[in-house]
Order: structure tokens, then sequence, then C-alpha cells
């Protein structure tokens, strides 16, 4: 087995005592687990639902704030569609009225940089694919890639505006998982 396996890279004592200063006895949080039970009973909404009532109710009720949860999957999976069908979700004010006008979304990007996500949404909006909006679609039959025609740049040109407003940041972390662990 190699050494770097073996030895911490650095010192872990102030690591260590950072952890140490947020450790606290469960007393501390009862009356927050009181409040938070308090506040469900009563119709408090502490979270964000999606138009899929089978995924809501697998979730319990709502993507619940203060949660994290991953996506993962393979290249081409279908994470960046149903990160956006989500996005679309948490900002609708028919599904989240208490709170749809207040989501700010940041999106951690592992395998696109923000200009290909924005792309994305939309592609989703408009339903039209990725490969057609950035003229990247072959045609058998001509034997060439087929650009997008001037009235499809203008009503993407229209739907980047609304993307434009909407509460979302990004975290720009593309390249391979080992760039990004580094």
């Amino acid at each position: 087995m190699s050494d770097d396996f073996k030895k911490p890279k650095e010192d872990t004592t102030e690591l260590i005592e950072t952890y140490r200063k947020s450790i606290k006895p469960i007393s501390s949080y009862v009356d927050a687990a009181v409040q938070r039970v308090d506040d469900e009973r009563s119709g408090r909404v502490l979270g964000l639902r999606t138009r899929y009532e089978s995924l809501n109710k697998f979730l319990g009720k709502y993507f619940r704030f203060r949660n994290i949860i991953g996506l993962a999957g393979n290249s081409s999976a279908g994470k960046s569609y149903f990160m956006n069908i989500l996005v679309d979700d948490f900002t609708n004010p028919h599904l989240n009225p208490d709170w749809y006008d207040k989501v700010i979304i940041c999106m951690a990007l592992y395998e696109a940089d923000p200009e290909d996500e924005i792309i994305r949404m939309a592609s989703h909006k408009l339903k039209q694919s990725y490969s057609h909006l950035t003229s990247s679609e072959f045609n058998t039959q001509t034997q060439d890639y087929v650009r997008l025609q001037d009235n499809e740049f203008e009503m993407f040109k229209e739907c980047v505006k609304e993307i434009r407003n909407k509460r979302i940041y990004f975290l720009p972390t593309n390249g391979d998982i080992w760039t990004f662990y580094e």
C-alpha cells in the first residue's frame, strides 16, 4: 500500500478543533425539533413540491429545506433535463405558492459549463434538443449539420431573457471529478 494512503496529507489538528466547536449535546436541538413538528402540523410549508406526486410522497411531502440531495448518473443519463424540470417546479407559483418568488437555486456543475446549462434550460422550455439549438444535428440526406433558423434563434433569445431573471447561481467546476477533488 502506498504511503499516501497511510498518512494525512495535512495536519488535521485545526480541522478537528473546528468540528469540536460544532459538537453540541442533543438538548441544544430539542426545542428546534419541537418547533419544526409544530410548524409542519400547522400547515407551514418547509420545502418545495414537484409536479410528480409520487416523488413528493417518496420524499415525505416535498424537497425539504436544509437537506442536500445529490443527483448522479452517467453522462447523457438525463440529469440536466431532470434538474431543469425541478428548477421549473421549484419556481412555479402553482406548485409552490409560498416560496416560488423566494427560491434561490445554486447549481454545482461537474460536466458542463454555465453556458451549456443555460442552453439546456432553453432546450427544455422550447422543447428543442440541445443538438438542435447548437446547430449540431446531422442530416443524413444532406450530409451536413442543420443550422438553427433565424426565427428559432429569436425564440431562443426570448427564452433566455426569461431565464436571465431567475434567481439561479452557478458553481462552475466543470472538468473531471479528480480536478474538483484537488
